[in-house]
């Protein structure tokens, strides 16, 4: 089985798991909702993790364009958003999360092929610091 296959799997066996809470995805009036794009399931659990303790949210997990796209439509309120999703990029997202104006921030490994367009949006590097991510949640 292939490396990329297996890291599907486990994605859809993690975000199953979290859809079984009778929450997971209803936005809550006080809560931020948060947008994890992310290609690996372990890191999308860590960032989870991160914005959980720092603030009050729902964070909601895309591993896909498709999926990234059709939370935004559902409405999200920021975003944290991998550049490289295993032959694509996140750019699509990325466009139209600024034509809504809802604030995002990269956190990727490949932020060098980031377009100068992007650059005035918020790029973490990774590895990342918890610290980074939640400086990026505070200027949202």
């Amino acid at each position: 089985m292939k490396s990329q296959d297996k890291r599907r799997i486990l994605f859809f066996i993690a975000a199953n798991q979290r859809r079984t809470d009778p929450l997971y995805g209803k936005r809550r009036a006080s809560a931020m909702r948060v947008l994890i794009l992310e290609d690996e399931p372990l890191i999308a659990m860590d960032l989870e993790e991160i914005i959980l303790k720092a603030i009050q949210a729902d964070c909601v997990w895309a591993s896909s364009l498709r999926e990234g796209l059709q939370l935004i439509a559902d409405g999200v309120d920021f975003a944290l958003l991998d550049f490289d999703l295993g032959g694509d990029n996140s750019l699509p997202v990325a466009r139209q999360l600024a034509a809504l104006n809802v604030p995002f921030c990269f956190v990727s490994g490949s932020l060098s092929d980031v377009p100068r367009s992007f650059s005035r949006v918020p790029k973490i590097a990774k590895p990342y610091r918890s610290a980074d991510i939640v400086r990026a949640l505070a200027g949202a």
